[in-house]
């Protein structure tokens, strides 16, 4: 099978790429390779690439930036999903898109379902939210994947963040209030090539929303002390609130996606964040460049 990433150059797009035994043909696009905003080249391209099927990674996810950089963030994760919504269903192409816990506002007391109503509480949310909405109403082949909270080696991220601090403070302020599931950009690949594997075989039912995500359950804060245990760091981790986090963008308080639905489909296990985790920062930690 033919597949074309955009926004290949991100740390779940390289995940990707190093994915191995597969059978697909995987045709990667970084950001300055294909601006997916750019309509008449990524039409070009599907023309020349004749894909079986596009995985969208491209997307705005600078969180704070987009509160003020509101136009910025709506070309990229609504306007240009949007089109390449269209596009892929006018070429009768399936189109698998990577969204976020964001879409909700963090107030429902368990994790959130597929069915649970979206209510974005910042514009990096509300932008997701309405290129999942676009999406729905363009092409009916669609798989949109809602993760959290997602870690590698690989470009800006929450490990590389602590890592990163451990060298440069002794006291390291984290948020105690937010919860989620952490996510390996390497256990989210692996799911995207099972959706490929499977994908000629999918009924009408088939189409549509899965959660997918690490468990267990933790805080930043706990996120961020499990990093400096397996790092067996002397940088001490201080527990804030949400409240004096200075951060522009409101984060959900609750990040947690249940991943029941994909686990029943597609007979796949819960995977435990702190094993990849420890694979990456045990023996020597990751580079950090």
């Amino acid at each position: 099978m033919r597949v074309l990433i955009t926004g290949a150059s991100g740390q779940l797009g390289q995940s990707l790429l190093m994915q191995k035994n597969h059978p697909h043909e995987l045709i990667a696009f970084s950001k300055t390779q294909l601006d997916i905003t750019d309509t008449d080249k990524l039409n070009t391209i599907l023309e020349e690439s004749k894909p079986d099927v596009v995985i969208n990674l491209a997307a705005y996810t600078a969180v704070d930036q987009a509160e003020t950089n509101i136009d910025a963030a709506f070309a990229v994760n609504a306007e240009a999903v949007k089109n390449i919504a269209k596009i892929t269903n006018s070429h009768q192409i399936p189109i698998i898109h990577l969204s976020t816990d964001y879409v909700f506002s963090g107030d429902k007391e368990l994790p959130y379902l597929e069915t649970d109503i979206p209510n974005p509480i910042n514009v990096y949310g509300k932008s997701k939210l309405a290129g999942e909405i676009a999406i729905r109403e363009y092409n009916p082949m669609h798989i949109i994947v809602r993760s959290s909270w997602v870690f590698s080696a690989i470009g800006k991220n929450f490990l590389k963040t602590i890592l990163r601090l451990t060298q440069e403070k002794k006291e390291i302020s984290i948020v105690n209030d937010q919860i989620g599931g952490p996510t390996c950009a390497d256990d989210l690949a692996s799911f995207l090539i099972l959706l490929l594997n499977q994908l000629k075989q999918f009924s009408d039912t088939d189409w549509g929303v899965y959660h997918y995500c690490g468990t267990p359950y933790v805080s930043w804060f706990e996120f961020a002390q499990e990093i400096i245990n397996q790092l067996n760091s002397k940088s001490r981790i201080i527990s804030i609130s949400s409240q004096q986090y200075a951060g522009a963008a409101r984060r959900p308080a609750n990040s947690r996606l249940n991943m029941e639905k994909a686990q029943v489909r597609f007979a796949i296990p819960s995977i435990n964040w702190r094993y990849k985790l420890k694979q990456l920062v045990v023996p020597a930690p990751i580079n950090m460049s």
